[in-house]
Parts: C-alpha cells; structure tokens; sequence
C-alpha cells in the first residue's frame, strides 16, 4: 500500500515531495558545530559572502537551529530568534541545492511557524531580502504581511523586507 506522505505528484511541471520533515534542535556548543554551521551558511546562505554571520552572531543563545531531515537524510536549516516573550524571528530557512524544487522549503517553514505556536509566541517574524524571490512568496503565502522596507540593509544595494504574522 502506498503511504501518501511519501508520494511524489506534479504541480505545474514541479515535482513536490509529501515526505514528513523532521527536525532536530542543533545547539552549536562545540568547535566542530560552530565550524560546521559557519562552513554551512557560508556555502549555502543567499547572500554575499562578507555578509554572512560570524561565528558570534551564529552562536547568540537567543537564536534555536534545527537541522532538517527527510527519512534520514539532511535537506537544510532554519531557526528562530526570540526577540521578546511573544515575539520571534524565523531565520536562516536554507535547503541544500540538491533538495531544491520539490517542496521543502515550503513545508519546513511552515514547521518552523507552527513551532512558534507551540512555544507560545504571538506573533512570527521573518527579515528576507528582496532577491529571495522563493522565500517571498512562501511567506506571503502563509499569511505573512510586508511590515517594512529596510533599504541598504547590510550593505548599498542589499535590502531587506520586513514580514510579520500574527500567530493564532
């Protein structure tokens, strides 16, 4: 018998894997997983490489990563940042090139909004640069609302929208 969450199906020419994501909370306490999460955004975050993150500001203790998996094999990250008791940002939603285009960036980060309610936050965050045309429309498909434009964010030239939603 066929278990429909592991079914493959077409929309509009794109293949969409219905497999279950599950997540691991990553806490990058050691040399190896400090190195591995910097070696990791830097080869796969969506911006320039002087851009990324230092190894400070990827071991901030307010910031919760998890590592994806389909089955047993690892398809990206994400995480989120707690900005107030209600309030957190969902940061650094990446899959790995190989897993692109069949879904997963949708489903894992509606995991990660629906891991927000479970902890109790009010409302969800998510800061995206406006080159990331796929993380746009996955945010504004669950519901996100554009709260801000934040021009030359990081650097003249990069900008940032700020997306928010209301956690019921």
């Amino acid at each position: 018998m066929n278990n429909p969450l592991s079914s493959m199906f077409n929309f509009f020419g794109l293949k969409l894997s219905l497999q279950a994501i599950r997540l691991e909370e990553f806490i990058p306490t050691t040399e190896t997983d400090k190195a591995w999460l910097e070696a990791f955004l830097h080869a796969y975050h969506s911006t320039r490489e002087d851009l990324i993150p230092d190894r400070t500001d990827l071991t901030n203790p307010k910031i919760n990563y998890f590592k994806a998996y389909v089955n047993k094999r690892f398809i990206g990250i994400s995480g989120y940042k707690i900005l107030s008791p209600t309030h957190a940002e969902i940061t650094k939603t990446i899959i790995i090139p190989e897993e692109r285009g069949k879904g997963y960036g949708e489903m894992l980060a509606a995991q990660m909004v629906d891991l927000l309610k479970e902890r109790g936050f009010k409302k969800a965050l998510s800061v995206v640069y406006t080159t990331n045309l796929p993380m746009i429309f996955i945010r504004l498909k669950q519901g996100f609302l554009v709260e801000g434009l934040l021009r030359n964010a990081d650097a003249p030239g990069i900008h940032e929208y700020h997306m928010g939603k209301e956690l019921e």
